[in-house]
Protein backbone atom coordinates (compact mmCIF):
# COMPACT_ATOMS: atom_id res chain seq x y z
CA UNK A 1 0.00 0.00 0.00
CA UNK A 2 2.83 2.39 0.84
CA UNK A 3 4.54 1.68 -2.49
CA UNK A 4 1.39 2.51 -4.46
CA UNK A 5 1.03 5.87 -2.69
CA UNK A 6 4.66 6.69 -3.50
CA UNK A 7 4.03 5.85 -7.18
CA UNK A 8 0.90 7.98 -7.22
CA UNK A 9 2.82 10.91 -5.78
CA UNK A 10 5.56 10.41 -8.41
CA UNK A 11 2.94 10.44 -11.16
CA UNK A 12 1.51 13.74 -9.89
CA UNK A 13 5.02 15.24 -9.76
CA UNK A 14 5.72 14.00 -13.28
CA UNK A 15 2.48 15.64 -14.44
CA UNK A 16 3.65 18.92 -12.92
CA UNK A 17 6.97 18.71 -14.75
CA UNK A 18 5.21 17.91 -18.02
CA UNK A 19 2.89 20.86 -17.50
CA UNK A 20 5.80 23.18 -16.72
CA UNK A 21 7.61 22.37 -19.97
CA UNK A 22 4.46 22.49 -22.07
CA UNK A 23 3.76 18.75 -22.41
CA UNK A 24 0.66 17.23 -20.94
CA UNK A 25 0.12 13.52 -20.21
CA UNK A 26 -2.21 11.56 -22.47
CA UNK A 27 -4.45 10.45 -19.61
CA UNK A 28 -5.32 11.52 -16.11
CA UNK A 29 -2.90 11.00 -13.24
CA UNK A 30 -3.29 7.89 -11.15
CA UNK A 31 -3.17 9.68 -7.80
CA UNK A 32 -5.75 11.54 -5.80
CA UNK A 33 -8.86 10.52 -3.95
CA UNK A 34 -10.92 9.99 -7.11
CA UNK A 35 -8.04 8.41 -9.07
CA UNK A 36 -8.00 11.31 -11.54
CA UNK A 37 -5.62 13.88 -10.16
CA UNK A 38 -3.50 14.99 -7.25
CA UNK A 39 -4.92 15.03 -3.77
CA UNK A 40 -6.38 18.33 -2.53
CA UNK A 41 -3.67 20.60 -1.19
CA UNK A 42 -0.95 18.71 -3.08
CA UNK A 43 1.27 20.59 -5.53
CA UNK A 44 -0.49 20.82 -8.86
CA UNK A 45 -3.98 20.95 -7.40
CA UNK A 46 -6.11 24.04 -7.45
CA UNK A 47 -9.05 25.67 -9.18
CA UNK A 48 -7.31 26.21 -12.56
CA UNK A 49 -5.54 22.88 -12.90
CA UNK A 50 -8.54 20.79 -13.92
CA UNK A 51 -9.46 23.18 -16.71
CA UNK A 52 -6.16 22.92 -18.55
CA UNK A 53 -6.27 20.92 -21.78
CA UNK A 54 -4.21 17.75 -21.71
CA UNK A 55 -1.98 16.95 -24.69
CA UNK A 56 -0.03 13.77 -25.28
CA UNK A 57 3.75 14.07 -25.31
CA UNK A 58 3.88 13.78 -29.12
CA UNK A 59 1.25 16.46 -29.75
CA UNK A 60 1.42 20.20 -30.33
CA UNK A 61 -0.61 22.60 -28.23
CA UNK A 62 -3.52 24.49 -29.74
CA UNK A 63 -1.54 27.72 -29.88
CA UNK A 64 1.34 26.10 -31.77
CA UNK A 65 -1.11 24.40 -34.17
CA UNK A 66 -2.72 27.76 -34.93
CA UNK A 67 0.73 29.29 -35.50
CA UNK A 68 1.69 26.48 -37.88
CA UNK A 69 -1.62 26.94 -39.71
CA UNK A 70 -0.98 30.68 -40.07
CA UNK A 71 2.56 30.07 -41.36
CA UNK A 72 1.15 27.58 -43.86
CA UNK A 73 -1.50 30.01 -45.11
CA UNK A 74 0.88 32.98 -45.36
CA UNK A 75 3.58 31.00 -47.15
CA UNK A 76 1.02 29.60 -49.61
CA UNK A 77 -0.19 33.15 -50.30
CA UNK A 78 3.38 34.32 -50.79
CA UNK A 79 4.09 31.46 -53.18
CA UNK A 80 1.05 32.40 -55.26
CA UNK A 81 1.51 36.18 -55.35
CA UNK A 82 5.28 36.74 -55.09
CA UNK A 83 6.02 37.07 -58.78
CA UNK A 84 3.18 39.54 -59.38
CA UNK A 85 4.31 41.84 -56.59
CA UNK A 86 7.99 41.52 -57.48
CA UNK A 87 7.22 42.35 -61.12
CA UNK A 88 5.09 45.34 -60.16
CA UNK A 89 7.78 46.69 -57.84
CA UNK A 90 10.53 46.18 -60.42
CA UNK A 91 8.61 47.98 -63.17
CA UNK A 92 7.39 50.80 -60.91
CA UNK A 93 10.73 52.40 -60.06
CA UNK A 94 14.36 51.46 -60.45
CA UNK A 95 15.61 53.36 -57.41
CA UNK A 96 14.31 54.56 -54.09
CA UNK A 97 12.22 52.55 -51.63
CA UNK A 98 10.34 50.61 -54.33
CA UNK A 99 13.59 49.64 -56.02
CA UNK A 100 14.97 48.48 -52.70
CA UNK A 101 11.82 46.45 -52.08
CA UNK A 102 12.13 44.87 -55.54
CA UNK A 103 15.78 44.03 -54.86
CA UNK A 104 14.88 42.50 -51.49
CA UNK A 105 12.22 40.32 -53.11
CA UNK A 106 14.68 39.11 -55.76
CA UNK A 107 17.51 38.29 -53.34
CA UNK A 108 19.55 36.00 -53.52
CA UNK A 109 18.01 34.38 -56.63
CA UNK A 110 14.78 35.73 -58.14
CA UNK A 111 12.69 32.54 -57.87
CA UNK A 112 14.09 31.04 -54.67
CA UNK A 113 11.64 32.79 -52.32
CA UNK A 114 8.37 31.59 -53.92
CA UNK A 115 9.86 28.10 -54.35
CA UNK A 116 10.85 27.94 -50.66
CA UNK A 117 7.50 29.34 -49.55
CA UNK A 118 5.57 26.92 -51.76
CA UNK A 119 7.62 23.91 -50.71
CA UNK A 120 7.26 24.87 -47.04
CA UNK A 121 3.50 25.31 -47.39
CA UNK A 122 3.23 21.98 -49.20
CA UNK A 123 5.23 20.11 -46.54
CA UNK A 124 3.32 21.76 -43.68
CA UNK A 125 -0.01 20.97 -45.34
CA UNK A 126 0.97 17.35 -45.97
CA UNK A 127 2.16 16.85 -42.38
CA UNK A 128 -1.01 18.52 -41.13
CA UNK A 129 -3.21 16.22 -43.19
CA UNK A 130 -1.29 13.09 -42.20
CA UNK A 131 -1.37 13.89 -38.48
CA UNK A 132 -4.94 15.10 -38.15
CA UNK A 133 -4.14 18.81 -37.91
CA UNK A 134 -0.66 18.44 -36.40
CA UNK A 135 -2.06 16.52 -33.43
CA UNK A 136 -0.02 13.29 -33.24
CA UNK A 137 3.50 13.63 -34.63
CA UNK A 138 6.08 10.91 -35.00
CA UNK A 139 9.74 11.97 -34.72
CA UNK A 140 10.08 11.86 -38.51
CA UNK A 141 6.96 13.99 -39.00
CA UNK A 142 8.27 16.38 -36.37
CA UNK A 143 11.48 16.78 -38.39
CA UNK A 144 9.47 17.40 -41.55
CA UNK A 145 7.35 19.95 -39.69
CA UNK A 146 10.44 21.85 -38.53
CA UNK A 147 12.05 21.73 -41.99
CA UNK A 148 8.83 22.86 -43.68
CA UNK A 149 8.37 25.70 -41.20
CA UNK A 150 11.95 26.91 -41.74
CA UNK A 151 11.52 26.81 -45.53
CA UNK A 152 8.17 28.60 -45.31
CA UNK A 153 9.51 31.36 -43.06
CA UNK A 154 12.64 31.88 -45.14
CA UNK A 155 10.61 32.01 -48.35
CA UNK A 156 7.80 34.22 -47.07
CA UNK A 157 9.85 36.50 -44.80
CA UNK A 158 11.04 39.12 -47.31
CA UNK A 159 7.60 39.59 -48.89
CA UNK A 160 5.92 39.79 -45.50
CA UNK A 161 8.52 42.37 -44.46
CA UNK A 162 7.93 44.47 -47.60
CA UNK A 163 4.14 44.28 -47.25
CA UNK A 164 4.27 45.04 -43.52
CA UNK A 165 6.51 48.08 -44.01
CA UNK A 166 4.27 49.29 -46.84
CA UNK A 167 1.20 49.05 -44.60
CA UNK A 168 2.98 50.84 -41.74
CA UNK A 169 4.12 53.64 -44.05
CA UNK A 170 0.61 53.94 -45.51
CA UNK A 171 -0.96 54.18 -42.05
CA UNK A 172 1.61 56.78 -40.99
CA UNK A 173 0.98 58.82 -44.16
CA UNK A 174 -2.78 58.63 -43.56
CA UNK A 175 -2.37 59.71 -39.93
CA UNK A 176 -0.15 62.66 -40.89
CA UNK A 177 -2.64 63.63 -43.61
CA UNK A 178 -5.53 63.54 -41.14
CA UNK A 179 -3.59 65.66 -38.62
CA UNK A 180 -2.81 68.25 -41.32
CA UNK A 181 -6.44 68.26 -42.48
CA UNK A 182 -7.68 68.73 -38.90
CA UNK A 183 -5.21 71.60 -38.34
CA UNK A 184 -6.30 73.31 -41.56
CA UNK A 185 -9.95 72.85 -40.64
CA UNK A 186 -9.29 74.32 -37.20
CA UNK A 187 -7.60 77.35 -38.81
CA UNK A 188 -10.53 77.86 -41.18
CA UNK A 189 -13.11 77.69 -38.39
CA UNK A 190 -11.43 80.50 -36.39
Amino acid sequence: MMRRTYLQQGSAELDEVREAIGLRPAGPAVGGPDGGGPAPGAPGSGPGVGRLARYPADSLSGRVRRLVGAVTAVSAGVALTHQMLAGALASAHGAGPWGAAAALMAWPVPLIQPILAGAGALVLSAVGMLTGGWRHLTPRQNGLLVAGAIAAVLGAGPMVLVCGLTVVMGVLALAVGLVIACCLFALLVR
